[in-house]
């Protein structure tokens, strides 16, 4: 059996909106102009995209992500307040934000890792990786903070990198 397209599923050359008759018993595909031998099988010169599309392939993890249901409606109001500030984008399944630091590293923030969320002034203080971080929101220009451990361990010390 032949792989079937993306219009209406097209599984054979007879289904599709393209298959018409041209003259003397002869049927062609419309949009290539080319003779059709085997009626019930998909031509191999068929310009339609295969199914699923690879991008309808990627989009079943944002489909499944957002089919499951969460009790983080206040999470997801965090993630997309951040995200919004930060300007990226919420993972698909609605559990993190990933943001991309200058040096190329990629830090998540995810609601799994969140350790104290402040609102005045507006901070989310959270782990990824063995690192701490603090998302400050306020002011023009959203900042993010990592924890330096100092020599003595008595005070927290935060370098800014993003």
């Amino acid at each position: 059996m032949s792989t079937p397209k993306i219009v209406g599923l097209v599984s054979a050359c007879k289904d599709c909106t393209n298959y018409t008759y041209y003259s003397g018993g002869v049927y062609v595909c419309r949009i290539v102009d080319q003779a059709v031998i085997e009626k019930d099988e998909v031509a191999p010169f068929c310009p339609l995209t295969d199914f699923p599309s690879r991008t309808i392939a990627n989009m079943g993890m944002t489909i499944l992500g957002l089919r499951k249901t969460n009790d983080y409606s206040m999470g997801f109001a965090l993630l997309s307040y951040v995200a919004t500030r930060f300007k990226v984008s919420v993972e698909a399944n609605g559990t993190g934000v990933v943001l991309a630091v200058d040096d190329g590293r990629k830090i998540c923030l995810s609601l799994h890792y969140v350790e104290k969320v402040n609102l005045d002034p507006a901070e989310i203080r959270f782990k990824s990786g063995d690192d701490v971080f603090r998302a400050c929101l306020d002011g023009k220009k959203p900042t993010l903070l990592k924890r330096v451990v100092s020599n003595d361990e008595s005070e927290e010390l935060w370098t800014h990198i993003l």
